[in-house]
């Protein structure tokens, strides 16, 4: 079985009511990282901060950001409906709502809305919007529905010095669904329109065997925590 990619509008529905969650979020872990700076300015102590590489500070907001959501959450958690889950080897959240799903990490993205980490595998998968059996076990979707992987990133300011925007976007083989702009600034998204008759892009399930295979193409630093 497949099930077809979520579109735009499906998403805004779907997502709507979490989207303040999900913005607080980034701005509160962009907060605790400015804090960080401060503490450490007023400490004399700055060099506890200058030598950390933008992944170093990647994985802080993503630490904080996570933290934050899903305590922002809490109130709306329910088996069928509202889940935080690690199933996919980070934390995402899962929506659910009938024959609709839609899971959705928490990334860092450049100027032209691309992920900046070292893909792994799983992070390999999940733009593939492939999902290997036991993982949909494991997420126990009602229905036997695969959800949609969707992206919640934020895009820094050219001087870093604040979070210029923040997305939701849905990409599969490197082409972008659609994206959309929950705060800040909005920039113009390149998005393929497929042909008239074309069939809807659907997520796939792929054997635990493909699956190790493409997580053996990309080993390396493994950086799946980053925002």
């Amino acid at each position: 079985m497949t099930t077809a990619l979520l579109t735009e509008v499906d998403a805004r529905s779907l997502l709507g009511r979490l989207e303040a969650a999900f913005v607080d979020g980034h701005l509160h872990a962009w907060a605790q990282w400015r804090r960080f700076q401060a503490l450490c300015d007023a400490a004399d102590a700055t060099d506890l901060y200058l030598p950390l590489t933008a992944t170093t500070r990647a994985n802080f907001l993503n630490n904080h950001c996570v933290e934050r959501v899903v305590t922002l959450l809490e109130p709306l958690l329910d088996p069928a409906a509202v889940r935080v889950t690690d199933a996919a080897g980070f934390t995402c959240v899962l929506v659910m709502d009938g024959k609709r799903a839609a899971l959705v990490r928490f990334k860092l993205l450049d100027r032209d809305l691309r992920t900046r980490n070292v893909a792994t595998g799983r992070q390999l998968n999940f733009d593939r919007q492939e999902w290997d059996s036991e993982l949909l076990i494991e997420l126990e979707i009602p229905g036997a529905v695969e959800p949609t992987g969707i992206t919640c990133g934020y895009v820094l300011a050219k001087d870093e010095t604040a979070i210029e925007s923040i997305y939701l976007i849905c990409k599969q083989n490197g082409t972008t669904e659609w994206a959309y702009s929950i705060h800040g600034e909005r920039k113009d998204v390149v998005v393929d329109i497929p042909l008239p008759d074309a069939p809807p892009r659907t997520a796939r399930v792929v054997s635990k065997r493909a699956r190790r295979k493409s997580s053996d193409e990309k080993k390396g630093a493994e950086s799946d925590g980053e925002a």
